[in-house]
């Protein structure tokens, strides 16, 4: 018996030794880790999402400068870089005058040029022609292509630096001859997130 009670005293002293062993090395092992993950989380940016649109008439005139037609601000923390996606939608008006109406749609990342056909940029053409019609006397009437068109691009990923930038949707006549476009509303979506998919 005096041995029994010896081994369960042996026993039950050990333990607490050994929780407050275990205790202590888990707490020195956890710590330094828990410390060097906080620099990471303060250094990371928030992913955003964000848009807008508008129904109101917008012009475009020029073949040498864009029209803005909506723009959106990324804003980086100092040292942050983030990649983003935007997508711009417009509905075009189809401008009267019989001819080939061509214009350039495109989103950009800080007004950055881009080659015609550049991947963010698309081409909306409008046909309007006479059309011959026999009659007496002859007839040519002019027949339009559609009265409104959408068109829709997505630009990215973009890797948008510090600081502010600005993602455009614009659009711009092919030639100056071409007439002054009428877009009828627009819309931009830009999503922003620290990590671009491999």
């Amino acid at each position: 018996m005096n041995a029994l009670a010896s081994m369960k005293n042996r026993r039950g002293s050990s333990r607490p030794a050994a929780k407050g062993l275990t205790t202590s090395w888990l707490l020195a092992t956890a710590l330094p880790v828990c410390l060097g993950l906080v620099p990471l989380q303060a250094e990371a940016t928030a992913d955003e999402v964000g848009g807008n649109g508008t129904i109101a008439d917008q012009f475009v005139t020029s073949n040498v400068v864009w029209t803005g037609l909506r723009s959106e601000l990324v804003i980086n923390p100092d040292n942050a870089f983030r990649w983003c996606i935007a997508t711009c939608s417009a509905d075009a008006l189809n401008p009267v005058p019989v001819g080939t109406h061509q214009y350039r749609f495109r989103v950009s990342l800080n007004g950055a040029p881009a080659a015609v056909n550049s991947p963010y940029e698309r081409t909306l053409q409008f046909l309007n022609q006479l059309v011959f019609v026999p009659a007496v006397p002859p007839l040519f009437v002019p027949v339009r292509d559609n009265s409104t068109k959408e068109i829709t691009t997505t630009g990215g990923a973009f890797l948008t630096p510090p600081g502010q930038n600005s993602i455009k949707c614009e659009a711009m006549k092919f030639l100056a001859a071409t007439p002054d476009l009428t877009v009828d509303d627009a819309s931009l979506t830009v999503a922003c997130t620290d990590t671009r998919l491999p």
